[in-house]
């Protein structure tokens, strides 16, 4: 069973998130801040955070995450899953700003470099 799952099945996704950058710190301690498994570990919080509505927070994971992987494999195939992470990130984003009927001026926006205005 993945750490998510319990935490999901008990409903308590912020403990999830918290562990999540606690398991990120920990990974880039002992691997350095290059690693894949950082990488990884970045992108499930960046899930995590999504869920709970921290856009702010998912955007930063995600991009961290899209960093490290295409440093270390290029910017194409190992980043697909990840952009489309921030992908989704961005429609959440702009569905709860429609519902509750705010601009884009309150500082959340999740679009970056990686907004898939590049070639590929």
């Amino acid at each position: 069973m993945r750490l998510a799952d319990v935490y999901s099945q008990q409903r308590r996704r912020t403990d999830l998130a918290s562990t999540q950058k606690r398991l990120a710190e920990a990974w880039e301690a002992s691997m350095g801040p290059d690693a894949v498994v950082v990488a990884n570990t970045l992108h499930r919080l960046a899930r995590t955070q999504l869920q709970n509505g921290d856009f702010a927070g998912g955007k930063e994971s995600i991009n961290r995450a899209i960093e490290i992987l295409e440093r270390k494999y290029g910017d194409v195939a190992a980043t697909a899953h990840a952009l489309a992470t921030l992908a989704l990130m961005r429609k959440a984003w702009e569905c709860r700003r429609r519902e509750s009927g705010r601009g884009s001026g309150n500082g959340n926006n999740p679009k970056t470099k990686h907004d898939g205005s590049r070639p590929g």
